[in-house]
């Protein structure tokens, strides 16, 4: 169960908020269940791409592009972000091979789907001759939207929490006051979605501002850290503590340096 304990608010009452996540099947139709987390994934995927498919033009690409683009991503994605999870997992999975093309047991990593679908759009960008710069800044804003919408599938499967808190809006899970990390998260993501757009609307060459607001955002530690899947957001985590001096911040350096070169 998860709920919102009592939050005092300054206008010298007390409103009590009781929320409980419903489960994380959403509708079983015959038997077969459909869940939560799979309808918010695939709601964000497609407002990313129908977003994207409205904003090509903007960016001198066809919107035809974007379908065949988003074609090869999304399939791939998916695939990465299973990979990634059970390379990170790999204690777990070694001993349950069987359990590894279980998708629907749980276990996706954002990361993993990043970096497949990024191959995979600059493997399209390539064969159909169309700017992958120019695709990165389009898709890279609908993507911080998707992330923002699909979070919410970790209320629903209870999981994607953070450290122990007393902070008022934490929320309840077994008897434990923790951080509502997942809702943290959403709210970034959207955030991002606000800043590169409004940034890319207005850029002032192909790149400006793509590589290093995006992959500082990958390299952000969230407030009240997640504690399941340690594995993975440890390692991640670590990597990422000091952004400034990592190999990550210099090739995004390099990067922007190349794409201002470029325009020069």
């Amino acid at each position: 169960m998860i709920y919102y304990p009592s939050i005092f608010l300054r206008i010298n009452f007390v409103l009590e908020v009781s929320v409980t996540s419903p489960g994380p099947i959403a509708i079983s139709i015959a038997g077969f269940d459909i869940r939560w987390y799979g309808i918010l994934i695939a709601s964000g995927a497609l407002l990313a791409l129908y977003i994207s498919y409205k904003r090509a033009p903007i960016y001198g690409l066809a919107s035809e592009d974007v379908l065949d683009i988003a074609l090869g991503i999304l399939p791939l994605g998916i695939l990465g972000a299973r990979i990634y999870y059970v390379i990170f997992n790999w204690n777990y999975y070694s001993d349950s091979p069987s359990e590894i093309f279980d998708i629907r047991g749980g276990g996706l990593a954002i990361h993993g789907g990043l970096i497949f679908g990024f191959i995979a759009a600059y493997a399209i960008c390539k064969y159909k001759k169309i700017s992958f710069i120019d695709v990165a800044d389009l898709i890279l804003p609908s993507v911080a939207l998707a992330q923002a919408i699909g979070r919410w599938g970790n209320f629903f499967n209870n999981e994607a929490y953070g450290t122990e808190t007393t902070l008022p809006w934490a929320i309840i899970i077994d008897g434990k006051s923790v951080h509502p990390t997942f809702l943290y998260e959403s709210i970034w993501c959207f955030i991002i979605f606000i800043i590169l757009s409004s940034i890319f609307n207005h850029r002032k060459f192909p790149g400006s501002g793509c590589m290093s607001i995006w992959t500082s955002v990958c390299a952000r530690e969230v407030p009240g850290r997640r504690i399941k899947n340690r594995q993975l957001d440890d390692w991640f985590l670590e990597t990422s503590s000091s952004y400034k001096h990592s190999y990550l911040y210099r090739f995004n350096r390099i990067i922007c340096i190349s794409l201002e070169k470029k325009r020069l």
